[in-house]
This record gives structure tokens, C-alpha cells and sequence, in this order.
């Protein structure tokens, strides 16, 4: 943003602002859909939702459903 501002500025003075404009647009966007609503929650309720959200993305995966096969050496 800092290197491009000056050479936008130098060839249109209003396509810096447009670019700051879409750039805080894409970033509302993104807050609004994926930041959820904390009023009138307690901090704990907070944090048990991050949490939450934290292990499921982190879990990793089981290996129940994997079967191991024997190669024979002409397969490999």
C-alpha cells in the first residue's frame, strides 16, 4: 500500500481512495461473516466458543477407518 500510494496519486488522484474504499469494504465483509456477536455474553461463554471453534478446526484426524494392506515387492 505504501510503495503503490505515490504512483496511483502521480496517474489519478481518486483511484488511491478507491482502492483504501474496496480494501475496507472486503474487510467489513469479512468481519461481518465470520466474527460472531459477543453482547451480552459473559467473557467465559467467549472463550468457551473460541475454543470450541479451536479444537474442532485443530483436531486431527483418527485413523479407525484406515486399513493397512501388505505390498508384495513387485507392487512397489
Amino acid at each position: 500500500m505504501a510503495l503503490t500510494t505515490p504512483i496511483m496519486i502521480a496517474n489519478s488522484s481518486f483511484l488511491a481512495y478507491y482502492l483504501f474504499a474496496g480494501c475496507t469494504l472486503a474487510c467489513t465483509v469479512v468481519i461481518a461473516f465470520f466474527m460472531f456477536e459477543t453482547r451480552g455474553q459473559s467473557l467465559e461463554e467467549i472463550e468457551r466458543k473460541y475454543s470450541a471453534d479451536r479444537r474442532e478446526k485443530s483436531a486431527r484426524p483418527t485413523t479407525a477407518n484406515f486399513r493397512l494392506r501388505r505390498l508384495r515387492m513387485n507392487e512397489v
